[in-house]
């Protein structure tokens, strides 16, 4: 087995204990929407409460955000036994898109930990905060945080901040939205 796939068993172990079976990159699938359940489009949410991956929202700047992997893990315990995964350079992917932007923001974090993103448009700044809060487990794992913003055609500044328990970081970037 290589070290690849032992640090991946591990991880998958440590992450989804009692969670069921998980993908073979070590995500969690995101749990299935339920009939009738309203996506959610809102400038603050949960992440995870979202519309599918990459959809638009209706209105006009509003956000729609999903998580996958360890964040989206129901099964994450502090009595999992010790794994560490193998860190990921954090990822950041802008995709401009008619009508809007998509954010995938690949994170190593903690196991354990909650999500929060909440997004605001003032003008032609976008500002995406993604939070991660919570008790922290005994092991390291990934996850990606997409958010959607609907947007009219223009020149933009997209702020991502990542608070991670008051310790915050921030990337900035123009965008053309079409």
């Amino acid at each position: 087995m290589t070290r690849f796939a032992l640090a991946l068993a591990l991880l998958t172990a440590a992450c989804t204990k009692g969670a069921g079976p998980s993908p073979a990159d070590g995500s969690s699938p995101a749990p299935p929407a339920t009939a009738g359940e309203a996506p959610v489009a809102s400038a603050e949410a949960p992440a995870g409460e979202a519309l599918p991956s990459g959809e638009l929202p209706a209105e006009l700047n509003a956000s729609t955000s999903s998580v996958a992997g360890c964040l989206a893990s129901p099964g994450r315990t502090e009595q999992a036994p010790r794994a560490r995964a193998m860190e990921t350079k954090p990822e950041l992917t802008v995709t401009p898109v008619a009508g809007g932007v998509r954010v995938a923001h690949a994170v190593s974090h903690a196991c354990c930990l909650d999500s929060k993103v909440a997004t605001s448009v003032s003008g032609n700044t976008v500002t995406i905060t993604e939070s991660l809060f919570g008790t922290p487990c005994r092991c390291m794992c990934s996850s990606t945080i997409s958010t959607s913003v609907r947007l009219s055609p223009g020149d933009y500044t997209l702020r991502v901040v990542v608070d991670h328990d008051g310790q915050k970081t921030e990337s900035e970037q123009k965008l053309v939205v079409k």
